[in-house]
């Protein structure tokens, strides 16, 4: 008997196994999550054939096995999964095949070789078709529904074969090998829809049509061998032994093979497929064929040769069939075991009475496999169900007793204060004559039209309320809402408490819920207020509605509502005037003198009270809604600026701050007898003070200014302001603003520049405001003094050279009459150049609108770290006597050109204050060397002089040149600049207050960029692979950035961002205060000159590539021609973004794997997890709330999503449709070759 177990089993393969998934499962199945066993079903004979589970019902098949001699029927059994209950049982003779159900059908083959067709619901046979195969096994595929056809295999016959579902007539055959249909394996569907059928040579592609599609011939013939599995581009089998891989793409080919030593089908998911051989479950990279990395192959210890295993999550379930057989669960990365089951010793070892001998299914959180000699299993969570089904003869279906329905309509129901209740809907149905009713003391139902609870309740009334889900009723005072079911029902139940039928229905629906009669409506409309310095109330919305006519009201002495148009409070409150504030929630007001905002709605509505102070209706209601509160209209600054004060012996006052500022031309005013503001330029003060200036006091905290003779400090900023006052005095408005700040206030001042260079001499100038004799003692930081006497009114003038560079601290100390007082200054004084260091320049590529003249500029600092906001201008004036008189007014205001009739030929300006490792404008340790190159003649060279100009600085200092390349019409001229500043050409004369000695570089000249109309710095920013956690300015949406992304580099320049959520990423809104303005000019980027849509943080960059971001104002806009634009150029510190490296002559293969830390799932709809712990470090797996973008060697993925949950470090969505795009690779790329 052993023997012939053994021949059986070695010809068998049960196929693929087919989970029809009803409400007793998720949508996904993930499998039991131990071993405990809810559910063992005995019967007859052994159960090989693999079950199937549909829409919570169990279908299993038996035959006789070994006993040989038993009688007793066979056949297909459907039961209850929720009770165990055998809803049907049909024999129709042995059944080996697996069992299929499909479109209310299921479909099965007997040993006798006939397949039937049975009605799922009730078991009866809807047609059978006898014959189709012969032989000991009879028909053992499994039968495949497509397209309203069955199929199956003859081995006999030597065809595949499909019968109509409707009537089981032959409407398919296809003649296979001369052994053709290879027993114990099922037709499947490729890729493409088409069928696939292994015959004894290889395996066929048919069309339904019955065209050979593809086909492929395994080495040698075959004679044992599993159903083939389509995924992907490839199909996967065993065949005597031996698990390959063929590629499916054109004509079909060998990608691997495998030696297995068994015929199982195996389980293929994107990264692995999984193989039951020989008592293992083994694991194979899907690409390469080789062991998967990471698995250990799990040993059962048995013989698992013949049994298919079946992955659910990620975990893979296989069992072994030797005596007294196991189940495993695998964890599908790891291949260690999570938990096993063991069927129950059979009492004879010698034999193998007991063991598994169908594949497993896996629905929701069971999984379901059958035996020889134990019955059939049902392994998951739950108490445990024991079904005997020996000796059972036909059961037919049995449909349920007829429901009686007592009522079932719909109802209207009127809104109270406390709501409505499943009482107020049964009420409503008896009141319309429906039924009649009791309760319990326990507000349940005692009885419908006489018909009582049972005594035992095992007949008794049940309640539920369907409003979208089931939500129980416990009481009838529960509350409902409009569109609810109660549906009341007189139910069966069993010794368990289990239903099992019902006899009486009421179903009463809530049609409608309205509100009682309305109120009427006094006033419901908008104002618009006007801000005030004590900010705007709810009195004030409604004195602007009563001044549109609105209503009349007066209020208590609590200042609260007494009266609307004459409807008083009662005096016993029982009506009464309450007020609401609605702002986005409810605010009670408590007083009319409470704030109010923009939006805001003040609901006024005349109550009725109960006793219990409950509302039990409205009357009257006033509605007054806030729409703009608008800021006064602004003022004008007649002057805002700052005045520098000297001390005196009765010190300084707000007077002393006025006539310096007035000094400069800022104004003009007059004082009041009592030393206040009368006018300013004229503008006075109204005789009823409604218009006057009033004068505050700002230094740290605000100090009222009764006279201009109050004392005034350094740091202190006087403000007059022209104030329009109300009634009360109350400030409504400025018009017009003086602000003046004191900056400094000394008795001894200090002139000196803010740097210089070693070697260089500067004068510095110190004067006291004494009168008489003083002795200026000099100390210049540098161990060097100086001491100097002067007369009254004359300064010090001390002429220095530095010769160490450093931060120096010069102090001065002037003496007179045996009185002393000491002023300080700083000033940096750095070394010239040293050498070149041409892996540190600061290189400016400046890119813009051609023109003729060309200025360009190179930096041979090594001492500035981070360029990236170095900004330079130029305004070139090619023709002098084209300035206008207003642009000349301007560079005069700006730049205080001492010659008013010199025009200079250009202006350029080089401005690094937001540059990091500069601490301000004028210091650079090294040089410039700005060339030069005018369209004047050689002749004429010597006429043109470059000058720079320092803010702070005494007047110009002229600079160094020499001449350059000379051709016919222009020369070339090299200027070397001390620093950051501003530099002026002019021809013909040198301004007045100019320094004549150069300052020339010592640095040596590199390579030089060109500045242009439009200039583009593009600064160095170097980032590591990986990526980083970002929240969105702006709305707090969190991502998932690569550093190499466009978005990760423009992040790590460090510049001020404003940004958002956009559909598919990131939205940079704001770039240092530039924002998006309401004609949606706002901000692009460009990568190596190129402009695409895609989002910033999607975009991903590599090393040596050049980013501008830039403002646009049209479609036409260009980063040259933007009023801003910023430039980057990515270093990488290691190799990050992964790229194809190329020969000319290679074709690339591109596999579509995804990195470590990134799962996804199979089943519908499919999942994708990313462990960010992991892909951060990497950097290639970018995330936002819709889209993920995974780049890979060569590739990059794009996968829409939804449902997207973070938790920790665990990001899981699902997925909506993926696709791909190469990467640029580091040659040429063909186009053909590409394997999924």
């Amino acid at each position: 008997m052993k023997k012939i177990r053994e021949i059986f089993f070695l010809l068998i393969v049960i196929v693929l196994m087919i989970c029809s998934i009803g409400s007793v499962t998720a949508d996904e199945p993930v499998g039991p999550a131990s071993d405990n066993v809810r559910m063992h079903i005995t019967t007859d004979g052994g159960i090989d054939s693999t079950s199937a589970v549909h829409d919570n019902r169990l279908f299993i098949a038996n035959w006789k096995s070994m006993d040989f001699s038993t009688t007793n029927a066979m056949g297909v059994f459907c039961f209850d999964l929720n009770n165990g209950d055998l809803i049907w049982f049909r024999s129709i003779g042995e059944v080996l095949s697996e069992i299929t159900v499909a479109d209310g059908q299921v479909f099965v083959g007997t040993k006798s070789g006939a397949l039937l067709c049975l009605d799922e619901e009730t078991g009866n046979t809807v047609w059978s078709v006898t014959g189709i195969t012969a032989g000991y096994w009879g028909l053992t595929g499994a039968p495949l529904v497509n397209d309203g056809v069955v199929y199956v295999t003859s081995p006999t016959k030597h065809q595949l074969m499909g019968y109509d579902t409707r009537n089981g007539n032959l409407v398919f055959q296809h003649r296979l090998g001369s052994s053709g249909g290879i027993i114990f394996t099922s037709p499947t569907l490729s890729s493409s829809n088409n069928l696939l059928v292994m015959d004894d040579t290889g395996i066929l592609e048919i069309s339904p049509a019955n065209d050979l599609v593809n086909s492929y011939t395994l080495p040698s013939a075959i004679t044992t061998g599993s159903s083939a599995v389509a995924h992907g581009d490839a199909v996967y089998l065993n065949a005597n032994g031996i698990l390959y891989r063929i590629n499916t793409i054109g004509e079909w080919t060998e990608a691997w093979n495998v030696s297995t030593l068994t015929s199982t089908t195996p389980v293929v998911t994107d990264t692995a497929v999984y193989v039951s051989q020989g008592g293992t479950l083994a694991a194979y990279d899907i690409t390469s064929g080789e062991a998967l990395d990471g698995f250990t192959t799990h040993v059962s210890g048995g013989s698992s040769s013949y049994l298919n295993p079946v992955l659910a999550g990620n975990t893979i379930y296989y069992a072994m069939n030797a005596h007294c057989g196991k189940v495993f669960a695998i964890n599908a990365t790891t291949g260690a075991e999570e938990w096993s089951f063991s069927l129950p010793e059979s009492g004879n070892p010698g034999e193998d009475y007991t063991f598994f001998a169908s594949s497993p299914v896996v629905c929701g959180e069971n999984l379901f496999i059958g035996s020889e000699g134990a019955g059939f299993y049902v392994i998951g969570e739950g108490d445990l169900i024991e079904i005997d089904k020996t000796n059972t003869a036909d059961q037919p279906y049995v449909p349920p007793s007829p429901i009686t329905v007592i009522y079932e309509g719909t109802v209207r129901l009127v809104n109270t204060s406390e709501g409505v209740t499943v009482k107020d809907a049964l009420d409503a149905a008896v009141s319309a004559g429906g039924f009649t009713y009791n309760l319990t003391e326990y507000d349940t139902i005692k009885d419908i039209n006489g018909i009582e609870n049972a005594e035992d309740w095992s007949h008794s009334w049940m309640t539920t309320y369907y409003n979208n889900n089931d939500t129980s009723v416990y009481s009838v005072l529960d509350p409902v809402v409009a569109g609810a079911t109660i549906s009341i029902h007189y139910d069966e139940f069993d010794a368990s408490w289990n239903v099992v039928g019902t006899e009486y229905l009421v179903n009463v629906t809530v049609g409608n819920i309205v509100e009682p009669a309305p109120w009427t409506v006094i006033y419901d409309d908008t104002v618009n207020l006007t801000n005030s310095s004590d900010g705007v109330t709810v009195k004030d919305a409604l004195d602007a509605a009563v001044s549109e006519g609105g209503f009349t009201y007066n209020l208590t002495e609590y200042d609260t509502i007494k009266d609307i148009n004459g409807i008083e409070n009662a005096e016993d409150w029982s009506h009464s005037w309450m007020t609401t504030y609605y702002n986005n929630n409810d605010t009670s007001v408590y007083s009319v003198l409470d704030p109010v905002v923009a939006g805001a709605t003040i609901s006024l509505h005349y109550d009725e009270f109960d006793a219990s102070w409950n509302v039990a209706g409205t009357q009257y209601l006033v509605n007054v809604t806030v729409g703009n509160i608008v800021e006064p209209a602004p003022w004008t600054v007649l002057y805002d600026d700052t005045v520098n004060l000297t001390n005196t012996s009765t010190g300084v006052t707000v007077k002393d701050a006025l006539d310096a500022a007035v000094s400069e031309g800022g104004f003009t005013y007059n004082l009041t007898e009592y030393d206040t503001i009368k006018d300013i330029n004229g503008i006075e003060n109204a005789e009823d003070w409604s218009h006057s200036w009033m004068t505050t006091y700002y230094n740290n905290n605000e100090i009222p200014v009764y006279s201009v003779l109050d004392p005034v400090v350094a740091g202190a900023t006087i403000s007059l302001h022209y104030d329009e006052l109300d009634a009360s005095w109350n400030i409504v408005g400025t018009e017009y603003m003086v602000n003046v700040t004191v900056n400094s206030i000394s008795d001894l001042s200090i002139t000196s520049p803010s740097t210089m260079v070693t070697g260089s001499s500067a004068i510095f100038t110190a004067l006291s405001n004494h009168p008489g004799n003083t002795t200026y003692s000099w100390d210049f930081g540098d161990n060097t003094t100086v001491v100097d006497t002067k007369s009254s009114g004359i300064a010090s003038n001390v002429d220095k050279i530095y010769t160490s560079a450093g931060t120096k601290i010069i102090s001065v100390t002037a003496e007179y009459n045996n009185r002393s007082v000491t002023n300080t200054a700083e000033i940096i004084v750095t070394t010239p150049p040293s050498a070149f260091d041409e892996s540190n320049n600061l290189e400016a590529n400046l890119t813009g609108e051609s023109i003729s003249d060309i200025a360009q500029i190179l930096f041979t600092g090594t001492d500035v770290t981070d360029a990236a906001n170095i900004t330079i201008s130029i305004s070139r004036y090619q023709n002098q006597s084209s300035i206008s008189d207003d642009e000349w007014l301007d560079i005069q205001t700006h730049y205080t050109i001492p010659n008013s009739n010199e025009k200079p030929l250009f202006i350029l300006e080089i401005d690094s204050s937001n540059a990091n490792g500069i601490d301000n404008i004028h210091q650079l340790n090294n040089y410039a060397r700005l060339t030069i190159r005018l369209a004047i003649d050689y002749a004429n060279a010597s006429n043109v002089s470059f000058y720079r100009y320092v803010d702070g600085s005494n007047g110009y200092e002229q600079l160094h040149y020499t001449i350059g390349n000379v051709a016919p019409g222009w020369v070339e001229f090299l200027v070397d600049i001390p620093g950051f500043s501003t530099i002026i050409a002019v021809t013909d004369q040198i301004p007045a207050d100019s320094r004549t000695t150069p300052v020339s570089s010592t640095g040596t000249t590199a390579n030089l960029a060109t500045i242009k109309y439009k200039t583009i710095y593009y600064g160095t920013i170097t980032v590591d692979p990986g990526s980083f956690t970002y929240t969105t300015t702006m709305d707090d949406k969190t991502f998932i950035v690569n550093n190499l992304s466009v978005f990760g580099i423009l992040h790590a320049s460090g510049m001020n961002l404003q940004t958002k959520e956009w559909p598919g990423g990131i939205y940079v809104h704001s770039i240092n205060g530039i924002s998006q303005d309401e004609n949606l000019n706002g901000w692009l980027y460009q990568v190596n000159g190129m402009t695409t849509s895609q989002m910033s943080n999607n975009y991903m960059v590599r090393d040596g590539d050049k980013i501008v971001w830039y403002y646009s104002e049209s479609m036409s806009s260009l980063p040259e021609t933007s009023q801003y634009a910023y430039g980057f150029t990515v270093k990488v510190r290691t190799s990050a973004v992964p790229l194809l490296t190329l020969s000319p002559a290679e074709t690339p293969t591109i596999n579509l794997g995804i990195p470590e830390g990134v799962t996804i799932s199979s089943g519908t709809p499919q999942r994708i997890t990313i462990d960010t712990s992991i892909t951060q470090s990497g950097g290639f797996v970018n995330i936002t709330e819709h889209t993920i973008i995974i780049t890979t060697p060569g590739l990059q993925m794009t996968i829409p999503v939804k449902n997207l949950i973070r938790s920790d470090e665990i990001v899981t969505a699902e997925i909506q449709n993926m696709t791909a795009e190469l990467v640029p690779a580091a040659g040429e790329i063909k186009t053909f070759g590409i394997e999924a």
